[in-house]
């Protein structure tokens, strides 16, 4: 059953193809010999991603004190690696939301706000682990849940039916494993792997449910990489439900707050609520409502 299913993944005809600014971009990642006028070179060849990129870097997303005007500018005051990050983020989300089909029923709206707010999350996480890449964390926690929407164009109205209706993220795992062999996680992994992703991404994506089921002992056995990705993961679902928190979630967020301290991890939920209006501006989504940011405040 997990063969077949990786097989149809492998073989399917209809999953978005990387657009060619993303293949130069991840190519990027993988380039020993990396300079910031070779980044700006490649961003610069797409002008409404170069545009995106100012937008980001201008937002309170990264709150600098002058406006940043230009690509060099902006990999100038980023970095790098997070330029590039921001980048192909951002290729990545216009090529998904414009290749969206709608011959299934799925929610599309519940997985973006997911996914985006829980990108958010990770980059705020980034600044409160030692030795974290914000940019790796971005990237990695955007792309965590990507097999949702593998799954959802392979197996069709089946699966946009259990995704639409699954109490959770737990229990959504628990549906695929049990009606497939396979949980989005491993789906996501096939198709990153596809598209060269960097190794370290490829990695927390497949490792992304780890924390689902074993909450005590993720931060010891993984990379805070991986812990920091699931934990944003499961601090986003949390905040986007309407109903109280289930015991797992409770033991997820009780270790944070052991790992990270109270101190730390209420900054970093000041930061990300200072960020929504800045982050529903520039995808063009709503992520949370005044009732949902007054709870977690």
């Amino acid at each position: 059953m997990k063969s077949t299913l990786a097989q149809q993944i492998v073989a399917c005809d209809t999953l978005p193809v990387l657009p060619a600014i993303a293949m130069k971009i991840i190519e990027l990642h993988n380039d020993d010999d990396l300079y910031a006028a070779k980044v700006a070179g490649v961003i610069s060849q797409d002008p409404s991603l170069s545009a995106k990129l100012l937008q980001i870097t201008n937002s309170s997303f990264f709150p600098f004190r002058r406006e940043v005007t230009n690509v060099t500018q902006a990999i100038a005051i980023l970095g790098v690696n997070l330029a590039m990050s921001v980048a192909l983020s951002s290729a990545l989300i216009k090529m998904l939301r414009d290749s969206e089909s709608t011959k299934y029923a799925f929610d599309h709206q519940r997985y973006w706000r997911k996914s985006i707010l829980g990108a958010l999350v990770a980059s705020e996480l980034g600044d409160s682990i030692a030795g974290l890449n914000r940019g790796d964390i971005y990237v990695a926690a955007l792309m965590q849940d990507i097999g949702i929407l593998v799954l959802s164009e392979v197996l069709g109205d089946e699966y946009s039916a259990m995704y639409n209706t699954a109490r959770n993220h737990y229990d959504l795992v628990l549906l695929e494993q049990r009606n497939w062999g396979m949980d989005h996680a491993e789906a996501g992994a096939l198709l990153l792997k596809n598209w060269r992703f960097p190794k370290h991404i490829i990695d927390v994506v497949e490792k992304s449910h780890c924390l689902l089921f074993d909450a005590q002992q993720l931060d010891f056995k993984q990379t805070d990489l991986v812990y920091a990705s699931s934990l944003a993961g499961v601090v986003s679902e949390q905040w986007l439900s309407d109903v109280p928190e289930d015991e797992y979630v409770s033991d997820i967020l009780l270790g944070a707050l052991a790992h990270l301290g109270e101190d730390n991890y209420a900054e970093v939920v000041s930061r990300v609520i200072s960020a929504i209006p800045s982050a529903e501006a520039v995808f063009n989504i709503d992520l949370l409502s005044s009732v949902q940011i007054e709870k977690i405040a």
